[in-house]
């Protein structure tokens, strides 16, 4: 009876096999580009109770996203990009705390488009007295803004006011493509 079910045994294990080599991920054909984003700091004043938005001052260059790539040993070649996303973003109060802060949110666009663009990251429920908040991230996919000159928009909401705002500072944001080689 044992020897009868050996061929089934083999026939199930190539089938995990041949099943499991079809749904890995082709790794050794893909390289990660990192692009550090730049730093930005906004200090100015704020309205009680209202949103704060922040247009100018802190985009994406195509050249600077040119400079990635060279600096990962890629060919700059946009078409082999298959995703790009952001992995990484921080916003630090330069002086004082969040306190006064209700949300953050961050929204990328084509430079001269109308409208906030794509959110990409935010903040969920700052914890009292913090001074730094890693921001949440959205996923949103962000090739189509590699190649051309793009604009972050932060908006900033405050709590009703009982105390100074701080200078906000994002930072430590990180957008990874992957590239086919």
């Amino acid at each position: 009876m044992k020897k009868n079910l050996y061929p089934i045994y083999a026939l199930l294990l190539v089938t995990l096999i041949s099943i499991n080599s079809c749904t890995k991920k082709d790794t050794v054909n893909t390289q990660t580009v990192s692009y550090y984003m730049q730093t930005y700091e906004n200090c100015n004043l704020y309205g009680v109770g209202t949103v704060y938005t922040v247009v100018d001052g802190f985009g994406i260059s195509p050249y600077d996203v040119q400079q990635a790539f060279v600096t990962a040993g890629v060919t700059y070649d946009l078409t082999k990009v298959t995703s790009s996303k952001l992995s990484s973003l921080k916003a630090t109060a330069i002086s004082g705390n969040f306190d006064e802060v209700a949300s953050i949110e961050v929204y990328i666009k084509i430079s001269g488009a109308s409208g906030d663009g794509i959110q990409i990251a935010h903040t969920e429920n700052i914890p009292a007295s913090a001074t730094a908040v890693s921001m949440t991230l959205n996923g949103a996919e962000m090739k189509q803004f590699l190649g051309v000159a793009s604009e972050v928009t932060i908006k900033i909401d405050q709590k009703a006011f009982s105390g100074s705002m701080p200078c906000v500072d994002l930072n430590t944001g990180v957008v990874q493509a992957t590239v086919t080689k």
